[in-house]
């Protein structure tokens, strides 16, 4: 098969969900070729292309993506099925494949713009390892410069991007610390081509992972703001996420009170979106559009003259 008709084949299966064969049946149909190519998997100590291609190509690295990144976000009993087809012909590949599906969880988490930048391709893979030391990203002007090591970075040669577990270092010198006392961690999105993999997994078990170490010094990583909920005015519905809301991504205030307030600051926002109001360039105002949970807390739970006017005319 040409490296264009794979790729061909990798675009129709991640972009059509619903028409894919059943995912185990998908993991099936590879255990004689994967079974084949076990002994070069050992040999080489990583997945060799023509079986990553393969794996692409059955869509079998986004069973748990979100649909909305054509994933089919699978129930977990699914899913492991799947691990453990694959794992009956080689167990290193069904290692990378739970990794790299572990990682893609993530996407439900992040703005859609920045997961598809991500996980769109139908090649993307993630893999992130065990940090190492104190990996840091340094708060600098429009994100992070960050610098450490990670290990175990199963799945790191056929990876599209690498995450990187830091602490994060304020621009007083300071670790930002949650309301428990424990340095907040996070995780720090990089291509894979700019953090080479040092050769470093030469074990006895699961050789064929490939997961070898891999660093990055003053590497800069541009800060994402949020998005903490989103209304739809013909439903008159909305979601909230409570997850980016979370006390451990803003000050030192009583976790259970500081929820509370971000959300009600969010549900009344919302509320204004439903009832036509737009966003406010006031950023004490509740309409004010934030992007990170410290705007959240600089605003208040009211909503400005301007907007209580706005709102009383699309009342009459």
């Amino acid at each position: 098969m040409s490296a264009a008709r794979d790729r061909a084949e990798s675009r129709a299966a991640a972009a059509s969900p619903e028409a894919r064969p059943p995912a185990v049946a998908r993991a099936r149909a590879l255990l004689p070729m994967i079974e084949a190519a076990a002994p070069r998997i050992e040999a080489e100590r990583r997945l060799p292309a023509d079986v990553v291609a393969a794996l692409h190509a059955a869509a079998l690295f986004r069973t748990l993506l979100p649909r909305a990144l054509g994933g089919e976000e699978l129930p977990p009993h699914d899913h492991v099925r799947v691990t453990e087809a694959i794992a009956a012909a080689d167990a290193s590949t069904a290692w990378c494949i739970g990794q790299a599906s572990g990682c893609s969880l993530a996407a439900a988490y992040m703005q859609p713009e920045i997961a598809r930048e991500i996980w769109g391709p139908a090649d993307a893979v993630v893999a992130w390892g065990a940090q190492y030391g104190d990996a840091l990203a340094e708060v600098v002007d429009g994100g992070y410069r960050v610098t450490g090591t990670w290990h175990f970075a199963s799945g790191g040669h056929h990876a599209t991007w690498f995450g990187g577990h830091c602490h994060v270092k304020e621009r007083d010198g300071a670790i930002r610390m949650g309301a428990d006392g424990v340095p907040i961690e996070r995780t720090m999105m990089f291509r894979a081509g700019t953090a080479p993999l040092q050769d470093v997994w030469r074990v006895v078990g699961l050789r064929g992972t490939g997961s070898d170490s891999y660093s990055v010094t003053d590497l800069f990583v541009p800060e994402v703001p949020f998005i903490f909920g989103e209304a739809d005015r013909s439903t008159r519905a909305a979601i909230i996420s409570l997850a980016r809301l979370r006390p451990e991504l803003g000050t030192t205030d009583s976790r259970s009170e500081l929820l509370r307030k971000r959300l009600a600051s969010e549900v009344i926002h919302q509320m204004g979106l439903i009832r036509g109001l737009a966003h406010c360039p006031n950023n004490r105002c509740v309409m004010f559009m934030s992007t990170t949970v410290q705007e959240t807390d600089k605003k208040g739970l009211q909503l400005c003259a301007n907007c209580r006017k706005r709102l009383g005319s699309s009342d009459r």
